[in-house]
């Protein structure tokens, strides 16, 4: 920092930015929420990359992206999974149907679980999809009561843990 300015360099660029204002107001409950969020997104980010395994392939991922791996770590525990599609296309209520999804993450899913509802709520069955070429598959293993309508949840979970609820009904 010089004559209230601060100086960065980020990759091969200088950044210039003001010196921040001294806050004299009192924060609000949201931005205690968010800031509390952050600090755990930092100490989740300073623990993973302390193991050398976990480094090395967060310093890869961030060098293609062009980023610091710690804040590509940081990222990836703020930022949520997305369960874009839950497709019924080739589930009939059989045993043998698949139920396609696309589920999407700013680092990577690791993990799709499903499970299929009666229109009561009692769960009729419920597992883990398997990935095959970018799209996670589930193969139904029970029977769905005939004409029953029916409620499919796909729930993708980044390496975070963060976890999204996707769902599509049958009928």
């Amino acid at each position: 920092m010089m004559d209230d300015v601060i100086y960065r360099q980020v990759g091969d660029q200088v950044i210039m930015q003001g010196r921040p204002e001294s806050r004299t107001r009192a924060w609000t409950p949201t931005q205690v929420a968010q800031r509390e969020r952050f600090a755990q997104a930092v100490e989740y980010a300073r623990k993973v990359l302390q193991d050398p395994w976990q480094r090395e392939v967060y310093a890869e991922l961030a060098k293609e992206r062009g980023r610091r791996a710690d804040k590509l770590v940081t990222s990836d525990f703020l930022t949520p999974p997305e369960v874009r599609r839950v497709d019924l296309t080739a589930y009939r209520g059989q045993p043998g149907g698949t139920i396609r999804i696309i589920a999407v993450d700013d680092i990577e899913v690791v993990d799709v679980r499903v499970a299929i509802q009666s229109a009561a709520g009692a769960i009729l069955e419920q597992g883990a999809a398997r990935k095959v070429h970018g799209v996670w598959l589930y193969t139904a293993t029970v029977a769905a009561p005939a004409g029953e309508r029916l409620t499919v949840a796909a729930t993708a979970r980044d390496r975070p843990g963060n976890e999204t609820t996707g769902t599509a009904v049958y009928s």
